[in-house]
């Protein structure tokens, strides 16, 4: 269908995608209307829109991870904020690190993480370290855990529905997730 010029879309995707046949509505517009593209600058960053939506879901994923191991001790989404801060805290110090955070993508979900390379792992921690002083106190995760546990009772009322994303799903958030990373890498150096 032809594009409205009067009309406001609000597209995510990158620029390059609106004019290098990915979207053949949004070419053939752009390649009539050139001068039409928004400004250079002015542009969403889809990446830093999206890594909020996956740092939420890669704690789901831990969330059920901790849950599984904790099985036999509670029940699905009852654990206790202690026992999960447990899981996470492997030096026991009692607060999670962006290191804890790290292993736990490795140990927990079976991610193929580097030691070098934090990003993912600051960005997932930094989605439940409400101060921003790089630790994740016992308070901060109970309210987290407070919020999941609220969120896990009223999205899902099946347990087999319970944090599946389908094959389709994980292909597309873990390739924008490296390709984030990648790209945070790279304006890094």
């Amino acid at each position: 269908e032809p594009i409205d010029p009067h009309r406001i879309y609000r597209v995510a995707t990158k620029i390059s995608d609106m004019t290098n046949g990915q979207c053949p509505s949004w070419t053939n517009y752009y390649k009539v209307n050139p001068y039409l593209l928004p400004p250079e600058g002015n542009y969403i960053n889809i990446h830093a829109e999206l890594m909020p939506f996956f740092a939420r879901n890669l704690w789901r994923k831990l969330w059920v991870a901790i849950s599984e191991k904790l099985h036999g001790e509670c029940e699905l989404d009852h654990c206790s904020p202690e026992e999960r801060l447990d899981v996470l805290d492997s030096n026991g110090n009692g607060v999670i690190t962006v290191e804890e955070i790290l292993v736990a993508l490795r140990d927990l979900l079976g991610y193929s993480v580097d030691e070098n390379e934090m990003i993912l792992a600051k960005f997932v921690h930094s989605f439940v370290d409400a101060s921003g002083d790089g630790i994740i106190t016992k308070k901060e995760f109970e309210m987290f855990c407070r919020d999941m546990d609220e969120e896990t009772t009223s999205l899902y009322s099946k347990e087999e529905d319970r944090f599946m994303p389908t094959a389709s799903d994980r292909m597309v958030i873990e390739s924008a997730i490296a390709e984030a990373i990648l790209e945070e890498a790279n304006a890094a150096r």
